[in-house]
């Protein structure tokens, strides 16, 4: 008998080949083989094979006690398969007895195999899970390491080991043994930990560590056997290959304009701070900011820290992407007009891109404590349009208080005390559309008005311009209380028109008839006057006489405190000085020596410098009509005193016309007596005149 080594490990195979020959001479029948099997072997199997003409069981299990043919020379050849399950060195013994009544000499009937070891085996196996295939940068990972024994052994100081990769750091572990077995409390750093495992006893390490790199975490933890235990091969190591760390970027933002208030229509500046803590870059980053309703016209700068990104400027809500190395800054300064009311409520956000981790907390920031003071820029303009004003003239200003906004004004008021040299000021007042304002009033204004934004409200103000110099007039409008009007444009001045002095200068001319004969007198009365308000010094009166009048002498005659020239002749233009109320008579004396209707015009003019309101500056006398005169006579000889009966008497009837006026169709008749007869006569005229050439 024998197993052909001299050691098996427990629990392992044992495989013994028992030979039982027969050397003869005779044939052995029912002969019996017997192996009671030790302790230390369990679950034995056994198959029988017997040379050419012996014969043996083909197979049984557990303990042989085989009835055997053996011829002579014959033998039987038992293979026997079987666990070795205890310990120590098995020793097993297979005999062979003849059967009754045939002889056996003694010897060689038993066989021994007593030199296999039994090994001690401890089936270790070791399993290793952080049950997550994801963590974040910077977040913490938790392996469960369990190391057992299926045996049959226990095992003492078996060593588990696990060396942690670069991307995992800050490790610390706890063991907890099942009954019996036994294992380290706690470590920290890589496990090299010694156990002691009963057979179907565990240790179960819990690892923490922070999960410090990039990329996919694969860790290994082993188990192995002391010397001198076998240890089946497989599962004594076990890897967790499949967690990936998600980078990590604490990002966080803050924001503030630095204020608690700004007027409706001012600038408002806010400072956002992206920042990165880290440990990992964040590419493409987004801030986002969407501004209220109440802030328009927001633009952006931004500027980053060394290393780390961001757009230059921007314009509109922020929705920018950053890049943000660890430690890495983003410093954006947004400009806007607080354009609303109330208070100002404005959120500025972060997020990671896309396969980033950013831990909860301070990814957005508020800023929600700026308050709104309404604003309505009122202003106001006034002109009268004009330079200068005649004195006792109306002067009319036109007055427009006006609010761009962007808030409305209520109750704003507007004043214009007027100067002296205005006097009885009346006005009126036109608001646009939502607007208001008083319909009418007169003195000095002190008007209540409501303006909405946009809105205006239009004083018309007539006064009259009575005193003398420059007119300077402000009208002001300020803004009611608790709301906002920014500095300028809230008094308009006029000041540049200038009271003209104004003399009503006026003049009357007439001859008193509506005919004259040529040659004759003509006499006329010029009046000029003065109705003020003003005394006026030089003002001209002008006659240019016609050609149908010469030889014009004049004099005149000034009321009290009034001048004029005494006398003079020819044309008129004659410096006087009125008074208001003044007057200054011309009397012209003039021939009429030319004929049809005299049309003569006497003007006044007012000196520069003085106003004198149209009208009356001239008069005309076009109603004396001048009736042609010629002086005609007649002369008629015959030269002699006496003529013969019968004789001829010539006569020589001149016709003559000492003007001064052409006569036309003027009629020489001469009836002939009865003691003439047979006339006949020839006329001749002198140049340019004309008469009949004969006649009988």
């Amino acid at each position: 008998k024998t197993d052909g080594v001299t050691g098996v490990n427990q629990g392992g195979t044992v495989t013994y080949t028992i030979v039982a020959s027969n050397a003869g001479p005779s044939t052995a029948t029912g002969a019996t083989v017997t192996d009671n099997f030790p302790a230390a072997l369990t679950g034995a199997t056994w198959t029988c094979t017997a040379s050419a003409g012996s014969s043996c069981p083909a197979s049984g299990s557990g303990n042989i006690s085989a009835s055997v043919t053996l011829l002579s020379g014959g033998t039987a050849t038992f293979t026997v398969t079987a666990t070795a399950s205890g310990s120590g060195t098995i020793s097993n013994t297979a005999t062979i007895a003849a059967p009754v009544g045939v002889n056996d000499p003694a010897g060689n009937n038993t066989a021994t195999d007593n030199n296999t070891v039994i090994t001690p085996t401890a089936n270790l196996a070791i399993t290793k899970t952080d049950g997550v295939t994801g963590v974040n940068q910077g977040g913490t990972v938790t392996y469960t390491i369990v190391a057992s024994n299926a045996g049959p052994s226990a095992v003492t100081a078996a060593t588990v080991t696990d060396n942690f990769p670069a991307n995992v750091s800050s490790a610390t572990w706890t063991c907890a043994a099942s009954a019996g077995s036994v294992c380290p409390a706690s470590g920290s750093g890589n496990l090299a930990a010694s156990v002691n495992l009963l057979s179907g006893g565990t240790a179960t390490f819990t690892v923490t560590a922070t999960a410090s790199g990039s990329g996919t975490i694969s860790n290994t933890a082993t188990i192995a056997a002391p010397v001198g235990v076998n240890d089946p091969a497989g599962n004594n190591s076990a890897t967790d290959n499949n967690t990936v760390i998600t980078p990590t970027a604490d990002l966080s933002i803050t924001k503030t304009d630095g204020v608690t208030g700004v007027n409706q229509g001012g600038t408002i500046t806010y400072t956002i701070v992206a920042s990165n803590a880290g440990p990992s870059t964040a590419t493409g980053a987004t801030v986002t900011d969407n501004f209220p309703a109440a802030l328009t016209s927001a633009t952006w700068t931004c500027t980053a820290s060394a290393g780390s990104s961001c757009p230059a400027s921007g314009s509109g809500n922020i929705s920018a992407s950053v890049t943000l190395l660890s430690g890495g800054t983003a410093t954006f300064t947004v400009t806007a007009t607080a354009s609303g009311s109330g208070t100002i409520s404005n959120t500025a956000t972060i997020a990671a891109p896309v396969g980033v981790n950013d831990p909860a907390g301070n990814n957005s920031a508020t800023d929600a404590n700026t308050v709104i003071t309404p604003t309505a820029d009122l202003s106001i303009t006034k002109t009268d349009g004009v330079t200068g004003v005649n004195q006792g003239g109306t002067v009319t200003y036109t007055i427009v208080a006006s609010n761009a906004g962007p808030s409305t004004a209520t109750g704003a008021t507007v004043t214009d005390n007027f100067p002296a040299a205005l006097t009885g000021a009346t006005w009126t007042c036109t608001a646009s559309a939502g607007s208001s304002c008083p319909a009418s009033g007169s003195g000095n204004i002190s008007a209540s008005v409501t303006l909405l934004s946009g809105g205006t409200a239009t004083f018309t103000v007539t006064a009259t311009a009575s005193g003398s110099g420059t007119i300077s007039n402000t009208a002001t409008i300020a803004a009611p209380v608790g709301v906002n009007d920014p500095a300028g444009n809230n008094t308009a001045t006029d000041n540049n028109t200038v009271i003209t002095p104004t003399a009503n200068l006026a003049i009357t001319k007439t001859d008193g008839v509506t005919g004259v004969n040529q040659g004759g007198t003509v006499t006329y009365t010029i009046v000029a006057s003065n109705a003020g308000p003003s005394a006026v010094t030089a003002a001209t009166v002008t006659d240019n006489f016609p050609a149908n009048v010469s030889s014009a002498t004049w004099t005149c005659a000034a009321s009290a405190g009034s001048v004029c020239p005494a006398s003079g002749s020819g044309n008129l233009a004659a410096s006087v000085n009125l008074l208001s109320g003044g007057t200054a008579t011309f009397t012209v004396t003039a021939t009429a020596s030319g004929s049809g209707t005299i049309s003569n015009t006497a003007t006044i003019a007012a000196p520069v410098g003085v106003n004198d309101p149209a009208g009356n500056n001239s008069a005309t006398d076009n109603n004396t009509v001048i009736t042609p005169t010629a002086d005609l006579s007649i002369t008629k000889t015959d030269g002699v005193t006496g003529v013969n009966q019968g004789g001829t008497i010539t006569y020589t009837i001149v016709a003559s016309n000492a003007g001064p006026s052409t006569a036309t169709g003027a009629t020489v008749t001469d009836n002939f007596p009865a003691a003439l007869t047979s006339a006949t006569w020839t006329c001749t005229a002198s140049a340019g005149s004309s008469c009949p050439a004969s006649g009988s």
